[in-house]
């Protein structure tokens, strides 16, 4: 009997268990499908449009609604009977039930409030972007937000922007420019001009900033100089008259061809000298071999045939002398005339004389020169010798043609000072193929004296000095002008080197510069307060 009493309570233990689970599900899917049962007609048929300063981009409903962000406003709803109990949001604006469009991103600055810090900012808050930028001359720098909307350091605005449903009562910013939850992205300091016509009218030109490595160097003013090496004068030795020039000034030259001719009796009476010497030299010779002859055949002595061979010896040398004479002074022809030749390759750069004129062996009568090589001198004042090195590099910039830049390397370096000046010439030995240099033509010169550096390659005028500051204006688009805080690294006649927030290849602006710079405000740049 008490068996079958133990039996009996298992089984019913078994029963009531086996129940329980059934009547959970039961009661699960009862609220679930109740829910799924209610009407959302109502509130469908009433669409909620979304304000732009009222949207809660974490949760997909108006900020004014949304009971995450404020659970203060649960009862609120609840009692009203606008409700979704599976969702816990009003039913009216359920994102899940009768989710309301958000407002136009055209026109929405708060997309992607985040007062709890527990839900997810919008798409444009997550990416970084900014719905809406200040303008110059109205930023707090200290509270990161326009200072016509900074209430920490205008507390008298709160109440206004909060009549108007424009704020964030989480950080007492108005929502609209919060910085936590919908930031404004700073001004750019810049000019504007607003009609098109503008631009043409300031005469706005722009160049490109060119990154370029520089290094650390002094700078000194240089001169061109042809290389003395491969210069030549062309004189007379003999006196004369010019009676035919062949070339003239900018013609190029080859060694060996024939310049000018000059008429010289000098001359004359030298070829005349030469044909008396060759003419006593053969007679010479043939009275050496009557001699040797008949020495040979017992008739004389060696005397005899000795006095002969000096005779010979001294026409020979006679020969020699006239030759010499003739061809120190130039080749003469028929006529008397003397040809004078260029000595080297190059470029007739001077011609002192003309037809008819005299020439005489003082005066030089034509100049060749070899532009292809030639030198530059750069004054060094003598207290910046000592970082004078040979064969450092060193950039030239002709002061007639400043956009040529010349490079060379340092081959000598003078022991004495210029008493006069105080400075030290340093010589280059250049290759400038077919630039523009002329001898005696001034350069800037930059002798590189430290590692290169990365810089930024300007014109000097683009460069404008604004309160403490210089700056630059960089053309964003048409009427449209950003500034840029640089700061000077190296400097040259018509360039500059800087270093700052420009960027490679930005349209800077050179001619019209100051115009823009008129047209900026004292309170562009450094903006704001600093609280």
């Amino acid at each position: 009997m008490r068996t079958l009493i133990l039996f009996f309570m298992l089984a019913t233990l078994v029963v009531v268990s086996g129940c329980e689970p059934s009547k959970s599900s039961t009661s699960s899917e009862s609220a679930e499908n109740a829910h799924d049962s209610h009407d959302h007609g109502e509130a469908a048929s009433h669409p909620i449009t979304a304000n732009a300063n009222d949207w809660c981009g974490g949760h997909d409903i108006p900020e004014s609604m949304c009971t995450k962000c404020n659970p203060e406003l649960i009862e609120t709803f609840k009692a009203a009977g606008d409700w979704c109990e599976a969702h816990g949001f009003p039913e009216s604006a359920c994102p899940q039930c009768n989710p309301v469009t958000p407002p136009s991103r055209s026109t929405s600055t708060n997309a992607g409030h985040d007062h709890d810090h527990d839900h997810d900012h919008g798409s444009d808050a997550q990416s970084g972007t900014h719905l809406a930028t200040a303008l110059p001359g109205d930023w707090c720098s200290g509270h990161n937000i326009p200072e016509s909307k900074c209430t920490k350091c205008n507390p008298e605005l709160a109440e206004g922007f909060q009549a108007e449903g424009d704020w964030c009562a989480e950080h007492g910013f108005p929502e609209s420019a919060c910085p936590y939850c919908n930031p404004v992205a700073p001004p750019t300091a810049g000019v504007v001009l607003h009609t098109a016509d503008h631009e043409d009218l300031a005469g706005l030109i722009t160049a490109p900033a060119r990154a370029e490595g520089r290094g650390e160097g002094l700078s000194a003013p240089a001169r061109f100089t042809f290389n003395a090496d491969r210069v030549a004068e062309v004189r007379t030795l003999q006196p004369g008259i010019v009676r035919e020039i062949l070339v003239q000034p900018g013609e190029r030259v080859e060694a060996g061809q024939a310049l000018i001719k000059v008429e010289s009796a000098q001359a004359s009476d030298q070829q005349a000298e030469l044909l008396a010497a060759r003419q006593a030299l053969r007679t010479a010779e043939s009275h050496l071999e009557r001699q040797q002859s008949l020495r040979e055949q017992g008739i004389n002595g060696q005397r005899d045939v000795e006095l002969a061979m000096s005779e010979a010896e001294r026409a020979r040398a006679r020969v020699r002398t006239a030759q010499a004479a003739l061809r120190l002074s130039g080749s003469v022809d028929a006529r008397g005339q003397l040809t004078l030749r260029s000595p080297i390759d190059g470029e007739v750069i001077a011609r002192n004389v003309i037809a008819g004129s005299y020439a005489s062996a003082e005066m030089a009568l034509m100049t060749i020169a070899d532009r292809s090589a030639m030198w530059a001198e750069v004054y060094v004042p003598a207290s910046q010798s000592r970082a004078l090195a040979l064969g450092q590099r060193v950039r030239l910039s002709p002061e007639q043609a400043p956009e040529v830049e010349v490079t060379g390397q340092i081959a000598q370096i003078d022991s004495q000072v210029d008493p006069t000046t105080g400075n030290l010439r340093v010589r280059l030995e250049l290759n400038p193929a077919d630039l523009p240099l002329r001898d005696g033509q001034l350069a800037s010169a930059t002798i590189e004296t430290g590692q290169p550096t990365r810089a930024m390659r300007i014109p000097r005028e683009a460069v404008q000095r604004f309160n403490d500051h210089r700056i630059v204006f960089v053309r964003e688009r048409q009427g449209v002008y950003q500034t840029r805080r640089v700061e000077i690294v190296a400097s040259e006649r018509d360039t500059l080197w800087v270093s700052g927030e420009l960027s490679p290849d930005e349209p800077v602006i050179t001619t019209g510069a100051f115009v823009l710079l008129t047209e900026l405000r004292a309170d562009d740049i450094g903006v704001g307060c600093t609280h």
